[in-house]
């Protein structure tokens, strides 16, 4: 009985070793699914914004065999504004919001221009180290929606 629940163990294990599990962001499954390679990234200034997205679009650039070759000129800005504040005037609830314009180049030549817009709104804390903190964590995970918005649109493009 020890014996059988042994073996149907060790053969589960070759079962799922063997199933050809493979990550979907790998490299090599990204160079295969798309056809094309971001040859160069301009922005238009420099922010935190603009470093978050090159990192996120980096496993896109110089890739061999592509047959689009895209330049991306991005312009990229964010807003914090006071939504309330309480009757002493201090703010309460903040929006911040971070916009990314996008020009696609194919060939020196004009592809297309999206423009992308996230917003969020937060409370205002007491400990403005915990609120910078949070202020950032928000920033990070707009800017990351929008770099996968960027990614979903790179591959539409016809």
């Amino acid at each position: 009985m020890m014996n059988i629940k042994k073996i149907i163990i060790i053969l589960s294990f070759f079962l799922l070793i063997g199933c050809g599990y493979e990550p979907i962001y790998s490299k090599k499954k990204l160079e295969k699914n798309h056809n094309f390679s971001i040859t160069s990234i301009e922005f238009e200034e420099s922010s935190e914004i603009n470093q978050i997205l090159l990192s996120n679009l980096k496993m896109f650039m110089n890739i061999k065999n592509k047959l689009k070759l895209l330049n991306l000129n991005i312009k990229s800005s964010t807003n914090r504004t006071i939504i309330s504040k309480n009757l002493k005037g201090d703010a309460e609830r903040y929006l911040i919001e971070i916009n990314v314009n996008l020009i696609i180049f194919e060939n020196e030549v004009l592809k297309k221009e999206f423009f992308f817009k996230e917003s969020f709104n937060y409370n205002s804390q007491t400990n403005k180290f915990n609120l910078n903190l949070y202020e950032k964590n928000i920033k990070e995970n707009l800017i990351s929606k929008i770099s996968n918005n960027i990614i979903l649109e790179l591959y539409s493009l016809q």
